[in-house]
């Protein structure tokens, strides 16, 4: 499951090599673990956290972190990015991020975040 997910991601998530669609969600194409008969990944705070790392730094990372969205942390990300400040970020108690004409929806009922 996991060289899977590193295949799909190197691909692009839709099956050509470096031809991505440039959305915030990220590729939507990827099947979930459910469509290819199997179950998702169940590993320790601490295997993920490596697993992630091992990922992004195959993909270019120089390094990642993992931090506790909180008050504080919610402080620290720009209302508008320079790539496109037209749009803003926002968090919302919502499952999954979106983004629509205005704005990129980020969750603030997930726990954890990753950056690098």
């Amino acid at each position: 499951l996991r060289d899977h997910a590193l295949y799909r991601g190197a691909m692009g998530g839709e099956g050509s090599p470096g031809v991505t669609s440039y959305t915030w969600l990220g590729p939507q194409k990827s099947p979930t673990p459910e469509k290819l008969g199997t179950t998702a990944w169940q590993g320790t705070p601490e295997e993920n956290t490596a697993m992630l790392r091992s990922a992004l730094r195959f993909f270019g990372a120089a390094d990642i972190g993992v931090v506790e969205l909180d008050e504080n942390v919610k402080k620290l990300v720009y209302t508008y990015p320079r790539v496109a400040p037209y749009k803003r970020y926002e968090f919302e108690a919502v499952d999954k991020g979106y983004e629509d004409d205005e704005k990129w929806v980020i969750p603030s009922t997930k726990k954890l975040y990753v950056g690098n």
